[in-house]
């Protein structure tokens, strides 16, 4: 899976971005290199999103926390994490924070509000 690592490991926990339904990893691309100043950064792209080659089907949420499980492994970056998820992206480290307590070192979902007229 396409991934960036930014940043130097300063003793904070590294911290991982998530992004939504239908966004790819541009949508931390202002938030994570301000992230980056303070502490590692991983932004990536699940399966069949932006630069992310397809994964296998069913695209499941199970399947994506393994996938990013996997990811987290490949980088070398060690965790507990921090992990930043916007909407669905939200939901996948919700529930990768109950599948993998011991990696996570905190969690932030972020959910989108609209305007209601």
């Amino acid at each position: 899976m396409y991934n960036i690592i930014e940043g130097d490991n300063k003793g904070l926990p590294p911290v991982v971005f998530e992004h939504g339904c239908g966004s790819s990893a541009l949508l931390w691309s202002l938030v994570a290199p301000e992230i980056a100043k303070i502490t590692q950064v991983i932004v990536y792209d699940r399966a069949g999103y932006g630069w992310s080659e397809p994964g296998p089907f069913p695209r499941t949420n199970e399947q994506c926390i393994s996938e990013l499980y996997e990811l987290l492994l490949q980088t070398g970056v060690e965790g507990p994490y921090i992990f930043v998820g916007h909407s669905y992206g939200g939901l996948n480290v919700r529930l990768f924070t109950g599948k993998y307590p011991q990696l996570v070192a905190g969690l932030c979902w972020l959910i989108p509000c609209m305007k209601m007229k």
